[in-house]
């Protein structure tokens, strides 16, 4: 994979675009108790280099809001007594919490991935 160096274009709007997508999904997962904050965008070629730091800091430190429920081992609605339900919630608290560092780590390594092939930082590093 990768980019050519003449098809500069190409690399700026795939990941502005993921990034984009990611953001849009936190967003949508916005709660009562969490606060989502729109992200910087990533820019392309004419960026300047403050708004693309910016970028990169934001994301370093990024958390999910997701919760994956997808991951539940259990319904605690089969749970028959309280102290059954309390053992599934805590077994499933820990899936979605296996999930939730996974995907964080995952979106770290694509910003990685993406800083590295950057003209914009490779130039200002």
């Amino acid at each position: 994979g990768g980019f050519e160096p003449d098809k500069e274009m190409g690399f700026y709007e795939v990941y502005r675009e993921l990034f984009k997508r990611i953001d849009k999904e936190e967003e949508m997962e916005e709660h009562v108790d969490k606060d989502h904050k729109d992200a910087p965008t990533f820019g392309d070629a004419g960026t300047y280099i403050e708004d693309v730091l910016a970028f990169y800091k934001f994301w370093e430190v990024f958390g999910t809001l997701k919760e994956f429920p997808y991951v539940d081992k259990y319904d605690t609605s089969k749970a028959s007594v309280g102290r059954e339900r309390r053992i599934m919630q805590s077994e499933n608290r820990k899936e979605r919490q296996k999930e939730k560092k996974l995907y964080n780590q995952t979106v770290r390594d694509i910003l990685e991935f993406v800083r590295k092939r950057d003209p914009r930082y490779q130039h200002w590093k």
